[in-house]
């Protein structure tokens, strides 16, 4: 079965540009409609449910607020949530972090900013958003045991 492109891939391949020309500024500004859309949706309905919105002044939102999403809780403790930076996307579970940054970035971080933390070292900027936040949600799913939907489950995780 041939795999055919949309999005941002087919006007890639219809331009004949790189992933990564594709973005102005950082690669990982996600808007609400693509985090609902492309990662909240891989989850359960019983996970859906329990998800909490924090905005990026830090209250509560949801995702039809207007108001810009920047973290993603799966308890109110926020034990285990994902953050959407823009430079960078950092899934935390119980003390630990794993960060995804911007190649763009890359440049300003010090060793402090790292330690002790998973770095992922691939190239973001080469994924379109569809691809990153799917991406994000396999490890999200795993790290908790969730019940995904066909798609994440027929990926291998």
């Amino acid at each position: 079965m041939r795999c055919v492109p949309f999005g941002d891939e087919f006007r890639m391949m219809r331009n004949n540009i790189s992933m990564s020309e594709m973005y102005n500024g950082y690669c990982m500004k996600f808007n609400n409609e693509e985090i609902r859309k492309l990662f909240c949706n891989k989850f359960s309905e019983e996970i859906r449910s329990q998800i909490i919105y924090i905005a990026e002044d830090g209250g509560e939102a949801d995702l039809e607020s207007g108001k810009k999403i920047e973290t993603i809780a799966f308890d109110k403790e926020e034990n285990i949530s994902i953050m959407f930076l823009g430079h960078q996307t950092s899934i935390f579970a119980y003390n630990q972090e794993i960060m995804f940054i911007d190649e763009a970035s890359r440049g300003s971080y010090t060793i402090s900013d790292i330690y002790g933390n998973v770095v992922y070292e691939g190239k973001m900027r080469e994924m379109s958003h569809e691809q990153m936040l799917d991406f994000f949600s396999k490890p999200s799913c795993r790290t908790f045991g969730t019940t995904m939907n066909e798609t994440v489950r027929a990926s291998g995780y």
